[in-house]
Formats: structure tokens, C-alpha cells, sequence
């Protein structure tokens, strides 16, 4: 996480992202936006979701930025990843956003966010799916 003398940006993500069921072969996939509502999820029909969403690096980037992945609210036992790799979660300090390290960032990247729909310990019942890159700055 970001230190007093660091400058953060925030960039967030909310579309479009590709809905797909990872338990049904025969359900097609739809195209979201971030935040949806938790019912819409349930709606959808599967047991076990990935979101994904392409973007480009940042252009701005420096050599010594960082950027991390924010996910508000994620889902217990959630697995988050960034072109093809499993994120680790850093420490969290005692908030409702999950913070994932990020590798050397591609000129074009795919982020996933895969869960089981029925996990609503995190969740709750409302609107879920506010996700961002935060860029730390010296």
C-alpha cells in the first residue's frame, strides 16, 4: 500500500466485462458494467462466475509506479488474476477492499475476478463489483 509521501491514482473499472458461468457449458455469456447489482449475478443461473475485462497499461507509467488491483467487497474464496496468473492479496489493512500486487503490466492486459455466486459473506445482498488499478507514485 501507498506511503504518506506517495501519490495514488485511481482508475476504475467498470466496463464493459464479460459474465460467463465456469460450471455450465451451455450458458452464453453476457456483457456487464461494474458495480451490479448481487441479484443479477444470482440471476444469471450459474453456481460459479468469472468476470473478465481487458485494458491497456497506463501510458503514464513511471519505473518506479506500482499498481495494484482494488476489488471492494470480494467474494470469500474469490481468486483474482491479471493475463493468465493468480494474483497474490497483499496484507489488507482492516477495509472492505482486497489489494492484489501486480507483475510488469502488458501493453494489453486481461483481469478475471472468478467466485462462487452463492458465497454472500462479503457480498451481502446489494450491488457488488467496484474494481480499480490504484497507481502508487513516489
Amino acid at each position: 500500500m501507498p506511503g504518506s509521501n506517495t501519490t495514488v491514482h485511481r482508475i476504475r473499472l467498470r466496463g464493459p466485462w464479460a459474465l460467463e458461468p465456469t460450471d455450465a457449458g451451455d450458458m452464453p455469456e453476457r456483457t456487464v458494467r461494474l458495480p451490479l447489482q448481487w441479484a443479477e449475478l444470482v440471476d444469471f443461473g450459474a453456481r460459479r462466475v468469472r468476470l473478465s475485462r481487458r485494458f491497456h497499461r497506463p501510458t503514464n507509467l513511471g519505473p518506479n509506479d506500482q499498481v495494484s488491483v482494488v476489488v471492494h467487497d470480494l467474494p470469500a474464496g474469490a481468486q483474482v488474476g491479471l493475463n493468465g496468473t493468480i494474483l497474490e492479496q497483499q496484507i489488507p489493512p482492516p477495509t472492505k477492499e482486497s489489494v492484489f500486487g501486480t507483475p510488469q503490466l502488458e501493453p494489453t492486459n486481461l483481469l478475471s475476478v472468478e467466485f462462487d455466486v452463492s458465497t454472500r459473506s462479503a457480498a451481502g445482498d446489494g450491488t457488488w463489483g467496484e474494481v480499480a488499478l490504484l497507481i502508487s507514485s513516489p
